[in-house]
Parts: C-alpha cells; structure tokens; sequence
C-alpha cells in the first residue's frame, strides 16, 4: 500500500501529465460546432459560428468564415452574406472585387436579394388586410381586452378570411428567414391567437 504522501504525489504528477497532454490537443478537437450544427436550424447556427470566430483559438478564421458563408446561403440575408463574403474574399486573400460597392457584387447576390425582397412584398401584399389590423396596436389591445381577438370575429367586422390569416404564418416565417426575429415573433403570436379555435 500506497503511503498519503506517495498518493498526493502520484496524483499530481498524473494531473501534470494529464494537463501536458492536453495542452497538445488542438481545441478544434473538442469544438462541437460542426455536431451540433447538423440538428440546430441555421438561424441558431450563426450565433455559435460567431461565437468561434470571436475566440480566435479554437479554428481558423478563414475556416469560420467559409462555414458563415456556407450556412448564410441557405438564408434570406442576402445582404449579411454578401458582407460575410467580402470578409471571406480578404481572409482568402483574394480581392473581392468591388470595392465596398454593392453594385460590383457578383450577379447572385443582386439577383438573390431582388427576389427576397419581391417574396416579401408579394407575401405581405397577401396578409395586407390582416396586417393592417394588426398595425393599429390600441384596435388589438382593445379586442384581446373584450376577447374578441379571434379569426370568427375579424372575418364578420374586418372582412379578414382564413386565407390571410394563412398568409399572415408565412409572412411571419418570411420575417423570420430574413432576421427580422422580433417582427416574426410578434406575427406568430398574433397567428397563433387567431388561428385558435374561439372560446
């Protein structure tokens, strides 16, 4: 048997050697990033993209700029990934070409942002009606107070059909892909309490 100091002792040099062999391990080898990415929607990933980026240890910087690249594609911010891609074209160390001037980005961007920007608008032309009701915040207030803030209600006094309220959902999601998450979740909100069953 082990005496009380051999055992402190031995305990120290094997957490010496334990921090030893740690110090050779690469951060990167413990980032779950790329794991937990696999199972987040891309919204959440850019924060933790954001995250590593910002430690500066953990991988290279061009590395994390190519992953923001890659999951900002799959968004509707078309203008944030035009930004993230200059950041990239320097890490690279490549010339992005334009100068800071959005008019010089590649064609894909300027065509990606004119349809975005004519999916929100056709799309909030389809919820215009109940939008506009939803606009006058006293009106809601006033209706949720008498608990009339519900589909039955809007469609007899407003003229508001399923239908916009449907469009209302995907006018909302749109917000949401575009980063407008406080809009998008105020819209739900109001989507959720008027596609409820009325008490």
């Amino acid at each position: 048997c082990h005496t009380a100091a051999q055992r402190s002792t031995m305990s120290t040099d094997e957490a010496a050697a334990s921090a030893d062999a740690a110090a050779t391990v690469p951060l990167s080898a413990y980032d779950l990033t790329p794991t937990l990415s696999q199972y987040l929607d891309v919204h959440l990933v850019y924060p933790l993209l954001e995250f590593v980026q910002a430690r500066g240890d953990v991988r290279a910087d061009k590395d994390v700029l190519a992953a923001k690249e890659q999951v900002l594609a799959h968004t509707h911010l078309v203008d944030f990934h035009a930004d993230v891609w200059r950041q990239a074209c320097a890490a690279r160390g490549e010339a992005a070409d334009d100068g800071g001037d959005k008019a010089a980005l590649p064609a894909q961007f300027a065509a990606r942002r004119e349809e975005v920007v004519e999916r929100v608008r056709t799309t909030a032309r389809a919820a215009a009606p109940v939008l506009a009701v939803l606009a006058n915040d006293e009106l809601v207030r006033r209706l949720r107070q008498e608990k009339d803030f519900h589909a039955a209600y809007l469609r007899e006094n407003f003229a508001i059909t399923d239908v916009h309220i449907a469009n209302l959902f995907h006018f909302a999601k749109l917000q949401y892909e575009c980063g407008q998450y406080a809009e998008a979740s105020k819209n739900l909100a109001h989507y959720r309490a008027l596609a409820a069953p009325a008490a």
